[in-house]
């Protein structure tokens, strides 16, 4: 008698599960990155994005500073990153915000690090923050050391040590 009052409350359970409904579905993420292409490049760091979807949004390149444009190579770092994004498609993953608003982004075209490329092409430096020499330091050395980009008219200023020294451009 017990056996069967046990097989009949197992079944019930067994039945109940079965009848239970299903979880819904885990949405769908979101995508990692924004698609589109660059309709501005503003400097050697920065462009204005337009993604499929037609959003317009600003965007700073993620761990690289470029020479402002009043500074020697800022326009040849301006055009070497509108070089590399002009009538490409791009995606973009956002990483943060500046100070400005702008969202900082890994731009990836065609496979490249352009973030990556600015650095090694030398059209940039690595991002220095108080303690750390920044995410491409080691790319920034092999361009200095084959005098690539900038590093081949001379030794270059540091934005930020710029902007310091001479105020921002006008």
């Amino acid at each position: 008698m017990l056996k069967s009052i046990v097989a009949w409350l197992m079944a019930g359970v067994a039945a109940a599960a079965l009848a239970a409904p299903k979880p819904p579905p885990k949405p769908a993420k979101a995508p990692l990155a924004l698609v589109g292409k660059a309709t501005q490049v503003i400097d050697g760091s920065t462009f204005v994005l337009e993604t499929n979807d037609g959003l317009s949004l600003r965007v700073r390149l993620a761990g690289i500073e470029a020479p402002e444009l009043c500074q020697t190579w800022g326009a040849e770092a301006r055009d070497a990153l509108k070089d590399w994004l002009q009538d490409q498609p791009l995606s973009v993953k956002n990483v943060g915000k500046d100070g400005k608003g702008s969202m900082l982004g890994q731009v990836v075209v065609d496979g490249a690090d352009i973030n990556r490329r600015m650095v090694e092409e030398g059209h940039a430096f690595s991002q220095r923050t108080k303690w750390d020499r920044g995410p491409y330091v080691k790319e920034e050395r092999v361009a200095h050391s084959l005098t690539r980009g900038m590093y081949s008219v001379g030794v270059p200023e540091n934005p930020a040590e710029f902007k310091r020294s001479h105020g921002p451009c006008k």
